[in-house]
């Protein structure tokens, strides 16, 4: 019992690691983006990190896992182990952001969801976009909000939308 609960803590280290390194590593995105971290949503849900900018608003949900995640045709598989509820999950998270974006701002914005992996070590078999939900490691996090254009989002807009978040 002692193992079991030493390699428990062990593997609490690491994954609580792996997202501080997350953070780090996401912050490192253009200084025209806001990122958000912890964002508290109703029926007790939380955002890891919103980021809003240019390309739009960007909900993100980050996972752990060190080995390889595949999609099964219904959910990521993480290290043989299905992620049941994820896509659900998430999809709930970015349209309850919506909704309060449209009743803050009277504005409707789209929310991206993206699933990341916050080990450097995995290894993804999976399709980049599942069911409106992207996919991505921790390396490749950054250049996909950077680079892929939701919705054109305005400077006030994002300092707007930033200050709902902060709240």
């Amino acid at each position: 019992i002692a193992i079991e609960v030493m390699l428990r803590a062990i593997k609490e280290v690491r994954l609580i690691t792996e997202t501080v390194s997350f953070g780090r590593d996401i912050k490192k995105i253009s200084e025209s983006f806001r990122v958000v971290p912890n964002v508290v949503l109703p029926n007790n849900l939380k955002a890891d990190f919103v980021i809003v900018g240019s390309s739009g608003v960007w909900l993100i949900s980050v996972q752990d896992g060190d080995d390889e995640v595949t999609f099964d045709g219904d959910n990521l598989v993480r290290d043989g182990v299905a992620l049941k509820g994820l896509f659900s999950s998430i999809l709930e998270k970015s349209y309850i952001l919506t909704s309060i974006l449209k009743q803050k701002l009277n504005r409707d914005f789209k929310v991206t969801p993206v699933v990341a992996f916050s080990s450097s070590k995995i290894k993804l078999s999976a399709p980049k976009i599942i069911r409106g939900v992207y996919i991505s490691s921790r390396k490749d996090a950054v250049s996909l909000i950077e680079n892929t254009d939701i919705q054109l989002v305005d400077q006030k807009s994002i300092e707007e939308i930033y200050k709902i978040l902060k709240k």
